[in-house]
């Protein structure tokens, strides 16, 4: 009989395990193997991760630990220098010593003294006219004594200066009681006027009266020569706002925009389908587009100013309504002798153009304020292009009038939307006041703050544009000189001060800003004059607390530190 062994067994079991059984189970435990590395190898992965993660956090943490330390060094290096500079100035201040006190007698010392010596003012005598001439002439010497000291207490209150500095007399001075001594003395006498000549801001001397009361209260009646300058300088802006006024029609413009809604309205009114009318609605509307379509996609040596020409063109060719065009101008021009047809075929010296041009003419205007409210506005800048569009359009001698340009009407809009700048004041407080200076409403409620500001930001620096343009390298002529800059930049610094609005040195700012190179370009010293009242003297009518205001302030300092203009 054959004992099983060892060896058997493990043979007959690989034997009987060589079948699918056996590779199933191989390949299971193989798979729990893998299973187990990969798991592992993603746990590694995974603190590798936390560890890169922890030290990139630590780095940062270090860096910004060391930016803090460094910036800490350099405000303690700052404030050292500070410092330094403090005590250097303390320790190179001059010393000033504090003026002398005029000794004043007490009643006891007044009345001790039997005589005292006559005081004698320097550089120029008082001269006293007493009603009673023997008093006069008559006096002892301890009467003029008494007499005297109480003149030097009520005049002398700060020691006395020589005629060449000049004395202020706003300021009232003192009242001396005197003594009962001199009381009794001085009561016996009349009331007596002194003469004081006194030194004027611009070295010419006048005469200033004063009295000498019985209780020896000295007073002296003079204007004081800063409300004398208040005063000048109050009448000459008054006076500088009334020409303004003069030269700018602003009835005529209300006039013009008012014909301009009619026109519109007129226009857009049009329902007959089977008529000429829709035929002319649809003309302005297409035109309307086009025009609005080349003033939104302006860029630098673009032909936008070349499609709104030709838009305007055909309109004149066009023989619906004709309207009078005297209607649209701040003046009613006469007939220009010679040709009476332009190249294109259109009589311009007639009463009447076609409804269409002029249409066109005002959905130009009102596309080219909506664009300098929407871009200008935010960017001053964008007013240049703006500008440059429209002086072409409106300088084309093909599109006059008489040989005049129509650019009224848009300054009937532009006066519409910001009558600041034709020197038109109102308070910002007020109903009625928003609606002088054009606050614009919608939906019958005024628009905020910061938009109206904005509004008027963008309609300065257009305006600015559009006046301060050269045609001295071309053969036309300029539709709005820079003449009208001047008087707007005039209208708006000489209103008077009834109603300080925020509004105009907002206005003022923008008009400034980015235009002031051009104005010194046409005026020289004259614009440089005009800036110095309009950004230093303009501000101090200002309030200090208002953002407008110190915004106006600043600029001045910036155009120092940019631009190396003192003003």
């Amino acid at each position: 009989m054959n004992m099983p062994t060892f060896e058997n067994d493990f043979n007959y079991s690989l034997f009987s395990l060589n079948l699918e059984d056996f590779h199933g189970t191989l390949l299971s435990a193989a798979q729990a193997e893998h299973t187990k590395v990969r798991e592992r190898a993603l746990r590694l992965l995974e603190l590798d991760r936390i560890r890169c993660e922890r030290e990139a956090l630590k780095e940062a943490a270090d860096a910004a630990e060391e930016r803090v330390r460094i910036e800490s060094e350099k405000v303690r290096e700052e404030c050292r220098i500070r410092e330094a500079e403090k005590k250097v100035r303390e320790i190179s201040k001059p010393i000033t010593l504090p003026p002398l006190q005029p000794h004043v007698p007490t009643s006891s010392t007044v009345g001790a003294q039997p005589v005292q010596p006559t005081i004698a003012f320097p550089s120029f005598p008082i001269k006293a006219t007493s009603q009673n001439g023997a008093l006069a002439s008559k006096s002892q010497p301890l009467v003029e004594s008494k007499r005297d000291n109480i003149i030097e207490l009520a005049t002398t209150k700060r020691p006395l200066v020589p005629s060449s500095v000049t004395v202020s007399t706003s300021t009232a001075l003192p009242t001396i009681k005197p003594s009962l001594s001199t009381a009794k003395l001085v009561s016996n006498t009349k009331e007596q006027s002194i003469v004081t000549p006194q030194p004027t801001t611009f070295g010419s001397p006048t005469v200033a009266t004063g009295k000498l009361d019985q209780v020896g209260k000295f007073s002296i009646s003079q204007p004081s020569a800063s409300a004398k300058v208040l005063n000048q300088s109050t009448a000459q802006r008054s006076k500088f706002h009334q020409q303004t006024q003069n030269f700018v029609n602003t009835t005529r413009y209300r006039e013009i925009h008012a014909e301009m809604k009619r026109v519109r309205k007129l226009v857009e009114d049009q329902v007959d389908p089977d008529g000429n009318s829709m035929k002319l609605k649809n003309t302005c509307s297409e035109g309307r587009r086009e025009i609005t379509k080349a003033l939104g996609q302006l860029v630098v040596g673009g032909n936008n100013s070349t499609i709104v020409i030709l838009k305007l063109r055909e309109a004149l060719k066009t023989n619906y309504q004709p309207i009078p065009v005297s209607l649209f101008t701040v003046k009613n021009h006469e007939a220009v002798s010679g040709a009476t047809l332009t190249e294109d075929g259109v009589d311009m010296n007639s009463d009447k153009l076609p409804i269409v041009f002029i249409y066109l003419i005002g959905s130009l205007c009102k596309s080219i304020c909506a664009q300098l409210v929407s871009e200008a506005a935010v960017k001053p800048l964008a007013a240049t292009p703006i500008g440059i569009l429209t002086a072409k359009i409106f300088s084309d001698p093909r599109l006059h009038w008489r040989g005049k340009s129509l650019i009224d009407v848009l300054i009937s809009k532009i006066f519409i939307a910001c009558p600041i700048l034709f020197g038109v004041s109102g308070d910002d407080l007020t109903e009625e006041g928003r609606v002088r200076i054009g606050w614009r409403k919608i939906n019958g409620r005024f628009i905020s703050e910061q938009a109206h500001y904005d509004r008027m930001s963008g309609i300065a620096a257009g305006y600015a544009a559009i006046s301060l343009r050269d045609f001295s390298r071309t053969k036309w002529t300029n539709p709005y000189p820079p003449v009208n800059y001047w008087f707007a930049l005039s209208a708006v610094v000489s209103t008077p001060d009834r109603v300080n609005s925020p509004s105009r040195f907002v206005v003022l700012k923008s008009l400034v800003e980015h235009s002031f190179p051009r104005f010194i370009q046409f005026y020289g010293d004259m614009a440089i004059a005009a800036l110095h009242a309009a950004l230093v003297e303009f501000p101090k009518r200002g309030a200090e607390n208002n953002p407008a205001v110190g915004t106006l302030k600043a600029l001045g300092t910036t155009l120092l530190r940019d631009h190396g203009l003192k003003l």
